[in-house]
């Protein structure tokens, strides 16, 4: 076979590749039974989060609060329920964690953040 015929169907081959996603279909995503009503779980979720913010340090700082904020909203957007009134706050402490409370509202640690090199990797970890 020719050199140019062979570069031209690797080429197509390689095109065809980065199109099969476009026709990947989503996962529909069925929410979870759940033993409290939502009303329940927001109330869960601001007594535990009053607890929790007791016992650490959360980030005041504008700038970082509104992105973080920014990036969650964008995600919880695509929630299969987005029911909760999602609050994603910044915990002042240098371990890479994240953690979430019923009711809608999610702490990442400012460790994390840092860590993350890129926003995709950083929104992976709040929408897991």
């Amino acid at each position: 076979m020719p050199s140019r015929a062979k570069t031209v169907l690797i080429l197509l081959f390689t095109l065809s590749l980065a199109a099969l996603p476009a026709f990947a279909e989503r996962t529909n995503l069925k929410q979870g039974w759940n033993l409290f009503s939502v009303q329940q779980d927001i109330e869960m979720g601001r007594r535990l989060s009053q607890d929790a913010e007791g016992s650490f340090t959360i980030v005041n700082d504008s700038y970082p609060n509104a992105y973080i904020q920014a990036l969650g909203t964008q995600l919880a957007a695509h929630a299969p329920s987005p029911r909760f009134p999602y609050q994603f706050k910044i915990v002042d402490d240098s371990r890479i964690d994240a953690f979430a409370l019923p009711g809608g509202t999610i702490y990442v640690t400012s460790g994390l953040i840092q860590a993350a090199p890129t926003e995709p990797q950083l929104a992976g970890v709040l929408a897991h």
